[in-house]
C-alpha cells in the first residue's frame, strides 16, 4: 500500500468517530458537511489537473458576492436566492476566463476580476445591511 493510500486511510479512521457523532447529533447538518467536503474534493481536482490554480483566489470573492447579490434580488423579486447566486457567481468566473482567451496572463486577469468582485462585494453587503430587513446572516 502506498503511502498516500496510507495517509487517506488513516485519515477516514481518525475522522469516522467525528461524521458519526456529528451524523447522530443534527444528521441534516452533518449530511450538508459531508456532501460540501465531497464537493470541494471534487472542484480541487478538477482546478489541479486543469491547471486553474489562478481561479482559487477569486473563488471567495466571487461567492460573496454571489451570495450577496442572491440576497438582494431575493429581497426585492421573492424568488429564493439561489437562482440568483449561482449566475452570478458562475458569470465572474466565465469574465475571467474570457480575459484569458483574450491573451490576458491568467493572474492579471484574476486580479482584475478579484479587485473589481471585492470592491462590489463591499458595496452591496453595505447595502443589504443597512437597507434589507435581516432574513438570512450573510457570513
Amino acid at each position: 500500500m502506498g503511502f498516500v493510500a496510507f495517509k487517506a486511510l488513516l485519515l477516514v479512521v481518525l475522522s469516522a468517530p467525528l461524521l458519526v457523532s456529528c451524523l447522530l447529533y443534527d444528521f441534516y447538518r452533518g449530511l450538508a458537511y459531508v456532501a460540501t467536503a465531497l464537493a470541494f474534493s471534487a472542484v480541487s481536482l478538477i482546478v489541479y489537473y486543469r491547471r486553474l490554480e489562478f481561479l482559487v483566489a477569486e473563488s471567495v470573492h466571487s461567492s460573496l458576492l454571489a451570495v450577496t447579490v442572491g440576497y438582494i434580488a431575493e429581497y426585492f423579486t421573492g424568488v429564493t436566492l439561489y437562482y440568483y447566486a449561482v449566475p452570478a457567481g458562475l458569470l465572474v468566473i466565465y469574465a475571467t476566463m474570457a480575459l484569458e482567451s483574450r491573451g490576458l496572463q491568467p493572474e492579471k486577469a484574476t486580479a482584475i476580476t478579484t479587485s473589481l468582485t471585492l470592491v462590489l462585494a463591499v458595496m452591496l453587503v453595505h447595502y443589504a445591511v443597512t437597507k434589507i430587513p435581516v432574513k438570512y446572516s450573510i457570513s
